[in-house]
């Protein structure tokens, strides 16, 4: 929603998840119980992250396992710490 309301501006950096549409589509449907063509009418709603196109942005690889997504946070979080930590 940092995109859609514009406001990316309040930020040094911003994490956006990225997976394929299908993916997506298979976990929102499963998670909550709607349609496909419900969760398709969402997706459509919303900006298609290669419309994003701004160097804050770090993308984080969504396609994997839990236990992938876990260690790319954990890394996106050290680098977080290492660049507002004080020399």
């Amino acid at each position: 929603l940092v995109f859609e309301w514009g406001i990316e501006d309040w930020f040094d950096r911003i994490y956006v998840l990225r997976v394929t549409p299908q993916r997506a589509d298979d976990r929102v449907a499963a998670s909550r119980g709607v349609t496909p063509q419900d969760v398709a009418q969402r997706r459509r709603a919303q900006i298609p992250p290669d419309a994003i196109d701004d160097a804050r942005v770090r993308p984080i690889d969504n396609d994997g396992s839990l236990d992938d997504l876990r260690a790319q946070a954990v890394q996106a979080w050290n680098e977080l710490c290492r660049q507002t930590s004080p020399a």
